[in-house]
């Protein structure tokens, strides 16, 4: 789980390790998945085929879903499927995040999927209401940003990797 404030950089993190994968591996094995808007595990499969570009991941019948996903798990074969916004999952009924929980634990099993979840601090409250969730994973938290050096550093290397005409001195 790597959870923390909106707009703390979570999903920039994600991105990054995605494409550094990319960079070193002959077959792309990390994805990640935009999670929904919406509870319930419709939404959560959407989110899923949507990420692993599959037809059709608007369809209405959630046994079709589950189907299409369960071969696209087969024949994709990613290893780690990363769930930004995962607390959007997390708004429905006590059934439907029961749900997406067992699909969560089935993926593990059944095709040594590693889910990472990104999310609000909520995330972390909600695997760890059950020690079956909260022994499935590691909390990564990400502060917020701090008036100091490190955060001097990051103006630094933005106004470096902008375009920019001239230099704009951020950090002073």
């Amino acid at each position: 789980m790597l959870v923390g404030p909106y707009a703390n950089g979570k999903t920039m993190i994600a991105e990054r390790f995605a494409v550094e994968h990319l960079r070193t591996s002959p077959k792309q094995r990390v994805w990640i998945a935009q999670t929904r808007e919406g509870a319930g595990l419709g939404h959560f499969y959407a989110s899923i085929l949507q990420a692993l570009r599959a037809p059709g991941a608007d369809m209405w019948n959630l046994g079709r879903k589950a189907e299409q996903l369960d071969h696209l798990l087969a024949s994709v074969r990613p290893r780690v499927l990363i769930f930004d916004e995962f607390h959007n999952a997390l708004r429905g009924r006590a059934r439907d995040v029961e749900a997406v929980f067992a699909f969560l634990r089935r993926i593990g099993r059944q095709y040594d999927i590693s889910p990472v979840l990104i999310g609000e601090v909520a995330v972390c409250d909600f695997i760890n209401a059950t020690s079956e969730m909260a022994s499935r994973f590691d909390l990564v938290a990400v502060p917020r940003w701090q008036y100091d050096e490190n955060y001097l550093m990051l103006l630094d290397s933005l106004e470096a990797a902008l375009p920019l005409a001239k230099s704009s001195d951020l950090s002073t």
